[in-house]
């Protein structure tokens, strides 16, 4: 797996969603290779974009497309500055991973403060979902090229159900965020109350 993410700042929420949608329905089964897209626009105004692709490969033939090129001059028109993106070379999933039912994703964009022992912990805190959080559906986690850098996506049943699954979080699920939280650094979290979740359109016959 690998996965292609832009963050930006919107100028116009609506009308990024919909050049997004427009990229969703032209850009892609037989047009471009990305297999999964995740998508939304921030409480800020920050656009949260995230393509899934099966290989580097097809991501990076997508990358020195014309067609590509052209979304991206288009898409830019609607940001306040060019947007930024991150090609992530080491995905690591947990649950579902990207789970297209969700009704609500967090997205965390931080620094690997101790990547060993944060990948030691990842077993026990994919059993803690598994057993404690119904609510969590997946969690993505994709570390960005420079080796530091990651984007950690949660997909959650509803907003609703996830606020209240924070006010009741057992005491044992708090202390092991925090001990994951410590080893890493810089945080961003955007939500995003309306995620658009889709696989590419299916061309018409």
């Amino acid at each position: 797996m690998f996965i292609r993410i832009l963050r930006g700042q919107a100028v116009d929420g609506a009308a990024t969603l919909a050049e997004i949608d427009r990229f969703r329905r032209e850009l892609g089964a037989g047009v471009l290779g990305w297999r999964r897209l995740t998508a939304g626009i921030g409480d800020g105004g920050e656009l949260v974009l995230v393509l899934r692709y099966d290989t580097e490969a097809a991501a990076r033939r997508d990358r020195d497309r014309p067609e590509l090129a052209a979304w991206q001059a288009a898409a830019d028109r609607h940001l306040a500055g060019p947007g930024s993106w991150y090609d992530c070379p080491v995905v690591h999933t947990m649950k579902d991973g990207d789970a297209g039912e969700a009704g609500f994703v967090r997205v965390v964009q931080g620094r690997l403060a101790d990547p060993v022992r944060l990948a030691a912990m990842r077993a026990e805190v994919e059993r803690t979902l598994r057993d404690r959080a119904p609510h969590v559906l997946g969690v993505t986690v994709a570390e960005h090229a420079d080796g530091t850098g990651f984007t950690e996506l949660t997909y959650l049943t509803s907003e609703r159900e996830t606020r209240a699954a924070d006010r009741q979080m057992p005491v044992e699920m708090a202390v092991q965020l925090g001990t994951v939280r410590s080893y890493v650094e810089g945080l961003e979290e955007v939500e995003l109350r309306e995620p658009l979740l889709v696989s590419p359109a299916v061309p018409v016959a």
